[in-house]
């Protein structure tokens, strides 16, 4: 019984890391909506850039007595835009937008072997 439950315990344990590592090869960088969605609080600049694919196309920033925030910074990508808003020590404070809807699996699946 104990072999039994290891072997089950090692296999989940494989699949659990094989969709990690599937995920993090299929994700691209640039504006498809998973990455928009993954910004958060706290977040530092290069992070953002990482995960956006580069630097902003615009900076904006604000004077240093500014109480909200202090750069705002724009990534822009065909129709779609995000706006992230920083606080003075360089983290993420808040981000909007909306990045390209992605296809499903199927799709992309499909695409890849080109259907």
């Amino acid at each position: 019984m104990r072999k039994r439950a290891c072997l089950w315990l090692a296999g989940v344990a494989l699949l659990v890391g094989a969709l990690f590592l599937t995920d993090r090869l299929l994700r691209q960088p640039g504006l498809p909506e998973d990455n928009v969605r993954r910004l958060r609080p706290g977040m530092t600049l290069a992070e953002v850039e990482a995960l956006l694919g580069g630097p902003a196309a615009d900076t904006f920033e604000m004077p240093a007595d500014y109480p909200a925030f202090r750069w705002q910074r724009e990534w822009r990508e065909g129709g779609d835009s995000v706006v992230v808003q920083f606080t003075a020590d360089g983290k993420v404070m808040s981000a909007a937008g909306q990045g390209r809807p992605r296809s499903g699996p199927l799709a992309r699946l499909r695409a890849w072997l080109g259907w």
